[in-house]
């Protein structure tokens, strides 16, 4: 059968989009590479989206040699940037570089795209049926006059653990530089301490903290924090490539409507309480938990917004009501966040969407 002229003008179109959002990616991010205003780390931000835009909108294939070219932009870019970028020494250690970009930064996002895309209602336990080798049952047929979403819950979860893991590699890699956990605690609170003195200067602190003490939480502190930042920018990019190629009528698939159908799957739950309790242990394997309760929560915290949002539906000040929420935001960071995380954990208890769609119907 013959191509039809938008078949044959996506077929053309993959290679030139491959290069140009590999390279895209690369540029975003060496742009803010090495920098701290707040330019540099929104470019940062924003690095993954060509790569996530190029798979949603053209194919895994596509959005897989973004991230290679992604990755082997970076890699020349730091070597270049060099006095001597031939030196074996220099090559190596760009081509280190290179590979660690895409196994933190343009794999992830290739990886994430394609699930989105995917269609699949359900893609993490299937893909973790595959990883353990457990049957699985084949999928129900399709319903009749309904067509497959983007399974954003699910991916959301897949966000955070991507994000727990990067944060992980990194501690890990930390640890094995110094040697043991208080060696690498001692060494990093020595190399901080000044930038902590110049920052608090003449603050009062809060009782029970003091000034030699404050490095050390610093650091213990920091992964939760990653961790949930690296979650939140991966999961606006992925929304933010959706509706790039929802509105360039290229989306394999509609766009679902997030405040009604975003739903983390419920065993997440138990998995957040878990990391919760762990998170007080003493020494590594709480800072870890921690990490990993900082990502769950983040995704716990978009799914209680996105009930806000369905729950205010058909309000009269809805419009003014929901500003006060995002104004909140803004100005209490991070307080509004534990209340919409609260509120996303009893959406995945109680199931308070569909309370209100059954009242509603009761009405009619």
């Amino acid at each position: 059968m013959a191509k039809t002229s938008k078949e044959q003008q996506a077929f053309d179109l993959r290679y030139p989009v491959a290069v140009g959002s590999g390279l895209a990616t690369a540029l975003l991010f060496i742009a803010a590479w090495k920098q701290s205003t707040f330019g540099a780390l929104f470019l940062a931000g924003l690095s993954p989206l060509p790569i996530i835009i190029a798979t949603m909108g053209f194919g895994w294939r596509p959005g897989l040699g973004a991230a290679v070219v992604a990755a082997l932009t970076f890699a020349a870019l730091v070597a270049a940037a060099t006095m001597h970028p031939f030196v074996p020494d220099v090559l190596l250690g760009a081509a280190i570089r290179g590979l660690s970009f895409a196994i933190f930064m343009s794999g992830p996002a290739w990886a994430l795209a394609w699930l989105a895309s995917s269609g699949e209602p359900k893609v993490i336990g299937p893909w973790l049926a595959r990883i353990v080798g457990l049957h699985q049952n084949p999928p129900p047929p399709p319903v009749a006059g309904k067509r497959p979403t983007c399974p954003f819950g699910e991916v959301l979860l897949a966000i955070a653990a991507i994000a727990f893991l990067i944060v992980t590699s990194m501690m890990v890699m930390w640890l094995l530089r110094y040697g043991s956990y208080e060696a690498a605690i001692s060494a990093t609170s020595a190399q901080i301490q000044p930038i902590v003195d110049a920052t608090v200067g003449s603050r009062e602190l809060p009782k029970g903290i003091d000034l030699a003490s404050l490095p050390r939480l610093v650091i213990e502190i920091m992964p939760a924090v990653a961790s949930a930042i690296i979650t939140f920018v991966l999961a606006i990019n992925l929304w933010l490539a959706g509706r790039v190629v929802e509105l360039s009528n290229r989306l394999p698939h509609p766009w679902p409507d997030i405040p009604h159908d975003l739903l983390v799957p419920r065993f997440a739950v138990g998995l957040f309480v878990i990391f919760c309790g762990l998170s007080f242990l003493h020494g590594f394997a709480g800072i870890i938990a921690g990490a990993a309760a900082a990502s769950l929560g983040v995704i716990f915290a978009l799914q209680g917004l996105a009930v806000l949002h369905d729950l205010s539906r058909g309000m009269r000040f809805r419009t003014t009501l929901l500003f006060g929420l995002y104004l909140a935001v803004a100005l209490l960071l991070p307080w509004p966040l534990i209340v919409f995380a609260l509120i996303g954990l009893a959406e995945a208890v109680f199931g308070l969407r569909d309370r209100k769609t059954l009242a509603a119907t009761k009405k009619q």
